[in-house]
């Protein structure tokens, strides 16, 4: 953790979860020079300041972290909860978010500056040397008061001016619509009466152009529905007259702040929605794409079950119809996850009920199926290879179990065998397999070779037995699938 450096030079505190941001800032404040710690979030960096001798000389955020953004972060640190932190100045930075809008929010939720990345390295340095000395980096608020009145007028002026706001002041309507085109502002006060022109008018009309401005009503009438009126046309607030400087000062501070935290709410529900439909154009496109994926896997497994029933080598065809297999495996994973809402994960009942039933079809003398399996869902990258090992022992069934067309019975289960353990098991009542050189059955060829192989590859194990009490072989695999939910 770090603290002050005894040689004076400041202290940075980097908070980003971004480490190409993190990089970049750390390389160019570093070279100021500056003592600087990263903090991937809000609660990394203030578990780290809470542990510093002294606070940091500057803390720099980005606007957009998980669980906490640098909107609620800026207001943390401007609360009363965190006074250690008031007065230190905070520097908010964003990649995705630029424009006018972010620099007056950011003011108005107690950051002291903004910056859109990528910028120029010149400008990070020149606004953290402002800020760690102590210098105004953003144009101080501007306000606009337009009261007939020139006592009021001058009151409400000094007021704003001792607060550090940058004032302009017009009699009337009209001067006030020309300074209103002419320059940009914060807060605009609002006499109800002016002498070419009604106060209520001309805010309807400069709401209509600038709605984010706070806009504060100055009247010396007493009607009730006046306040029901004025606020429904856009003020922020109003205030009776004689006005009272300080009040004034203290509604127009509160009212900046509401309309900062609304617009803050209205920008995050926007990128809520904006992210919402950038996911959903992504899952409507990976849908599409396993959809294309299928249909070419389908003429694939097609072609080879064409070539397959031409081939004039009984080999050849066995070949070809493995493959075939394989193929449809492929296209059945990419059909369950085209219908699946979850595409991270396959149901291994639609999955391997489907499969199953494919290559049984394939085969002229088909032997009586029996499917117990437990609907457990597999990842993706897991799916494809069981289903691999399913084909293999289903189609030596098929081919080797029941010669002549004998009658028979083909059975497929999968259940879990421990919390995080699956057990898949393929068997047959047909002649059995014949015995390896150590007396147990299972010797095999390519295809029992290609699943222990897989099985392998997936952590899991591979048995091979006789039933004691009667003919046939059972396949049993054993692999890790996860936690049951």
């Amino acid at each position: 953790m770090s603290t002050k450096s005894t040689n004076s030079r400041p202290t940075v505190v980097i908070v980003n979860d971004d480490s190409v941001q993190q990089a970049l800032l750390d390389t160019v404040i570093r070279s100021l020079p500056a003592d600087v710690t990263v903090a991937s979030g809000v609660s990394d960096a203030l578990t780290l300041m809470d542990s510093m001798a002294s606070p940091p000389d500057l803390i720099v955020s980005d606007l957009y972290m998980p669980e906490i953004d640098g909107w609620r972060f800026a207001r943390l640190l401007r609360s009363s909860d965190y006074r250690r932190y008031n007065r230190i100045p905070l520097l908010l930075v964003s990649a995705t978010y630029a424009g006018e809008d972010p620099v007056t929010i950011s003011r108005e939720t107690g950051a002291d500056a903004f910056l859109a990345l990528p910028t120029a390295n010149d400008r990070i340095i020149d606004v953290v040397r402002r800020l760690l000395a102590g210098e105004p980096v953003e144009q101080p608020a501007g306000v606009l008061v337009v009261d007939d009145e020139m006592t009021s007028r001058a009151i409400l002026e000094r007021a704003f001016s001792r607060n550090g706001y940058r004032v302009h002041t017009a009699e009337t309507a009209g001067g006030a619509r020309d300074a209103f085109t002419a320059h940009r502002y914060d807060i605009v006060l609002l006499d109800y009466h002016l002498p070419d022109g009604s106060g209520a008018d001309l805010l309807s009309e400069m709401y209509a152009q600038r709605p984010g401005v706070v806009y504060l009503m100055l009247t010396a009438d007493s009607r009730p529905r006046l306040a029901v009126e004025l606020l429904s046309a856009g003020a922020s607030g109003y205030a009776r007259k004689p006005v009272d400087p300080e009040y004034i000062l203290a509604l127009a501070a509160r009212a900046r702040r509401e309309r900062a935290l609304l617009r803050v709410e209205e920008y995050l529900e926007d990128r809520t929605r904006e992210v919402q439909r950038l996911l959903d154009e992504k899952e409507l496109l990976l849908r599409e794409i396993q959809h294309r994926v299928k249909n070419n896997l389908a003429a694939v497994a097609g072609l080879l079950e064409v070539r397959a029933r031409s081939s004039a080598s009984s080999e050849i065809e066995d070949v070809l119809l493995e493959v075939r297999g394989n193929v449809e495996n492929l296209m059945v994973i990419y059909d369950t996850l085209h219908k699946s809402e979850d595409i991270q994960f396959v149901s291994t009942r639609d999955h391997l009920t489907e499969l199953v039933d494919r290559i049984v079809s394939g085969y002229p003398d088909t032997p009586e199926v029996r499917l117990d399996i437990k609907d457990i869902p597999l990842k993706t990258d897991l799916a494809m290879p069981v289903g691999i090992i399913v084909n293999e022992l289903v189609t030596n069934v098929c081919k080797y179990a029941f010669p002549g067309g004998d009658p028979g019975t083909l059975r497929v289960s999968l259940d879990r065998s421990a919390p995080s353990r699956c057990r898949l098991e393929v068997a047959d009542n047909g002649v059995g397999m014949p015995a390896s050189p150590s007396g147990t059955p299972g010797a095999g060829g390519f295809g029992l070779a290609m699943v222990r192989a897989v099985t392998a590859g997936i952590g899991g194990t591979l048995e091979i037995s006789t039933p004691s009490d009667a003919t046939g072989t059972i396949a049993s695999v054993e692999f890790s699938c996860g936690d049951a939910e």
